[in-house]
């Protein structure tokens, strides 16, 4: 099977130390790249969890990362002496971690509109009355603030709009939920766009 991946996954051991506050558990590496690690542990977080990460490269020297928790690897107890378990992290990025220092600590979300076509759409549909519904990859509980990047690529520009959840998207698919703009002047900030090309 074909490596799907953009970052080439190097087989390397290495020490570990994680935890989500303190580094409260051990394991080793299985695999590294450039933007992750798969940990070999018998201690999985939940999937999206934060975790702080201590890996020791050698003996004297170390590097520390924060990363998400994006898969886990569940093997029966029978297998364990033949297959390893664990958990998929994906490294946050300095840019990741700087904007949410810059944003308040509030989460940002992205949404791309790829044409004028589909950003006009999504204007008339929705965006002019000061609302969006966004299938969100996290639980979004009611009243939570965010920063909602409109990227529209075809300008190229990115608008940013402060939001809040409403609730979920009525008749919507799961994990679905309505952002509702903070101040109803970010829905009439967007209308020049309409007239790109």
């Amino acid at each position: 099977m074909a490596e799907k991946r953009q970052n080439k996954r190097h087989r390397r051991r290495h020490s570990v130390k994680f935890g989500e506050g303190a580094y409260t558990h051990s394991g080793l590496t299985h695999d590294v790249s450039a933007t992750g690690m798969f940990l070999v542990t018998n201690q999985l977080f939940p999937l999206r969890t934060r975790v702080h990460v201590q890996m020791f490269v050698d003996t004297t020297r170390f590097i520390c990362f924060e990363a998400e928790v994006r898969r886990h690897k569940v093997i029966p107890v029978e297998l364990r002496s033949v297959e390893r378990g664990g958990m998929g992290l994906r490294l946050l990025t300095p840019t990741e971690l700087m904007r949410e220092i810059l944003d308040g600590g509030r989460l940002r979300v992205t949404v791309t509109y790829p044409s004028a076509a589909a950003f006009r759409v999504a204007y008339e549909r929705e965006l002019k009355g000061g609302q969006l519904v966004l299938r969100a990859q996290r639980p979004l509980p009611k009243d939570t603030k965010l920063l909602l990047e409109l990227s529209l690529p075809f300008v190229p520009v990115s608008v940013e709009v402060e939001a809040t959840v409403v609730g979920p998207a009525p008749g919507a698919v799961e994990g679905a939920v309505t952002l509702r703009f903070d101040s109803p002047e970010s829905a009439a900030g967007l209308a020049p766009y309409l007239s790109s090309p």
